[in-house]
């Protein structure tokens, strides 16, 4: 199974976007996610069909704000090299271990441009990867973190 999608966050407005697409051995599906920590209220849509959607939305009521995907940098510990055979990439690992679970970014030469996300439990070498193609730290468009329609009319509310 392949997954590609893109995350948008914007730390000052407490908002976020997430979508992937997922291919491969099971259905097809879209998977959209907005974190609007502004509103109090987590989004959850996923389309296996694009023709019906009435799956609906699923919502969750949230507090404080949006975790910043990259706020363990300043205790980061330089952990060594990493190759990744797949993109030829040979990264520089910086992370946290606390309580046996590590999260660490790998860069190459430009510390500014991650290329890999790395998090999961030490002890058992279990560990999810996300690979970022591009990387743009600009600002992002309101009009990005809108919530569908489909979210705003059909939402069955979670965590009451």
């Amino acid at each position: 199974m392949s997954t590609s999608g893109m995350w948008i966050r914007d730390y000052e407005k407490n908002m976020a976007y997430q979508s992937s697409v997922q291919s491969g051995l099971f259905v097809p599906f879209t998977h959209y996610v907005y974190r609007r920590y502004d509103m109090g209220v987590i989004y959850d849509l996923t389309i296996f069909d694009q023709n019906d959607l009435s799956n609906g939305c699923t919502s969750q009521n949230v507090t404080g704000h949006i975790p910043n995907l990259f706020g363990f940098l300043p205790r980061a510990k330089y952990l060594g090299t990493q190759y990744f055979g797949l993109f030829n990439w040979t990264l520089h690992m910086w992370g946290v271990n606390e309580t046996g679970f590590e999260t660490a970014v790998g860069i190459m030469e430009d510390p500014t441009r991650p290329y890999a996300l790395r998090s999961g439990k030490v002890e058992s070498d279990e560990y999810a990867y996300h690979f970022f193609n591009s990387f743009n730290s600009s600002k992002v468009p309101a009009a990005d973190f809108t919530v569908p329609k489909l979210c705003q009319k059909n939402t069955t509310m979670y965590g009451h």
